[in-house]
């Protein structure tokens, strides 16, 4: 599978090798792209089980609901703080496959540290063990997706990514539903700490698997600009990808504002069983599964403009304003079903875009940013609930889905205004 040359600019000597192999833009197994599928697909099912086991752990040993937040708020802060050195370390190694390895070893040791810790330590408090636990899967996430990237643009040609990144999405969401029902067997019938221990298995399966499978991949530009530039600052000089990342963090903020206030809503205001809260998030992930699968079959050449997915996270933080005006479980199933048909679509386009327009030798630093950016949004997100405590549920969905539809217009003005100078730049 070949990539468009265009796509290594501003680095036009780089010199890729794959395996032994040397070649100028090519990932050439014609299997990569079902090796991709499968270690997505796995890996994607571990964070299912995953989801579903700190949750309840978290619940469980503390008794109170608002832990689940407290665990989510330390994963968004280890985000905060390292994901941009993460990401500018990854860049400026040629050698990407260890990152890898190290990735998916990391989430095995995450897995195997609550009962580690408890042989170790006897006296430590379990709440601990699943903040370590939780703070070891946060980073050696950002190191596996950071370095994954490399293999995924060199894997899928340009005129084929929305096409396959959609394909790779429907059966992440397909898995991710698996995991999430396995997860939940598991917790409901084992300890807590016994319950990592699949996290742990999976993550050393997937290590094996990477090792044996996925070819070396030696990346070396031979023009190295902005080596000495990471973080967010990169966005001065790189705004488009500003924007880019910026929408796809919006489209998650939707999802983190449902994450948040659903349980309490319908617990809270509607009185409805969990049974009830199941079938909505439910709708929600076959949502998202029936608007990939669609992508995947008619989804053709680059994606669509950048203001037509801000129009999508218009329309979805509109749906999500009208969340609290709901009280029968049918039109909140339906509502949330249309929300995860719109997250999908932002997100796929989104995951194309970005690989596409991204200078490869930094692609690294700028899904660390990426990353930054959906970190800090989630953390607003997450200790709103706290810092406006006065408020009933129904008007924080009102606060936060307003928030997000102005943040949408203000990027869309904002491009708008960076396509019209380049427009003049050029008729001049």
């Amino acid at each position: 599978m070949t990539a468009v040359d265009s796509e290594l600019a501003p680095t036009t000597n780089a010199q890729i090798s794959i395996g032994n192999l040397p070649t100028s833009n090519s990932l050439p197994p014609p299997s990569s792209f079902a090796l991709l599928l499968c270690l997505a697909g796995a890996n994607f099912f571990r964070i299912g089980c995953q989801l579903v086991t700190t949750a309840w752990s978290a619940v469980q040993i503390t008794g109170r609901p608002e832990s689940v937040g407290h665990v989510l708020l330390v994963s968004s802060a280890a985000s905060l703080v390292l994901s941009p050195f993460i990401g500018a370390f990854i860049d400026r190694c040629s050698r990407k496959k260890p990152f890898v390895l190290a990735g998916h070893f990391g989430v095995a040791i995450c897995g195997a540290s609550p009962v580690a810790l408890d042989f170790a330590v006897p006296h430590v408090a379990p709440f601990f063990s699943l903040i370590v636990a939780t703070l070891l899967s946060s980073v050696s996430g950002m190191v596996l997706v950071c370095s994954m990237d490399y293999f995924t643009k060199l894997a899928i040609p340009s005129n084929e990514r929305t096409k396959k990144l959609a394909t790779i999405n429907s059966v992440s969401q397909l898995t991710l539903i698996a995991g999430t029902a396995f997860g939940g067997y598991l917790v409901s019938c084992t300890a807590w700490r016994d319950a990592f221990l699949l996290i742990g298995g999976c993550g050393l399966l997937l290590t094996v698997l990477s090792a044996c499978l996925l070819p070396s991949l030696t990346y070396t530009p031979g023009i190295r600009r902005e080596r000495h530039r990471f973080g967010p600052s990169l966005y001065m000089r790189h705004r488009h990808l500003f924007s880019i990342a910026a929408c796809s963090a919006l489209a998650y903020a939707v999802g983190q504002v449902t994450n948040t206030l659903l349980p309490a809503f319908i617990n809270l205001d509607l009185k409805l069983s969990g049974a009830s809260y199941s079938l909505v998030k439910a709708a929600w992930s076959i949502g998202a599964l029936g608007a990939s699968a669609a992508l995947a079959r008619v989804a053709r050449g680059q994606p669509c403009p950048l203001h037509h997915d801000l129009c999508t996270v218009l329309l979805i933080a509109g749906l999500l304003a009208v969340v609290p005006f709901l009280s029968a479980l049918k039109s909140l199933v339906a509502v949330h079903l249309a929300l995860g048909v719109g997250f999908a679509i932002v997100r796929v386009r989104s995951e194309a875009r970005f690989l596409t327009e991204c200078p490869t030798h930094l692609l690294a630093r700028f899904r660390a940013n990426s990353l930054f950016l959906t970190s800090s949004i989630s953390a607003i997100v997450f200790v709103t609930p706290t810092v406006c405590s006065n408020f009933a549920t129904p008007a924080l969905y009102e606060l936060l889905s307003a928030v997000i539809a102005v943040s949408a217009v203000a990027l869309m003005a904002c491009s708008k205004v960076r396509r019209e100078a380049r427009s003049t730049h050029v008729g001049r």
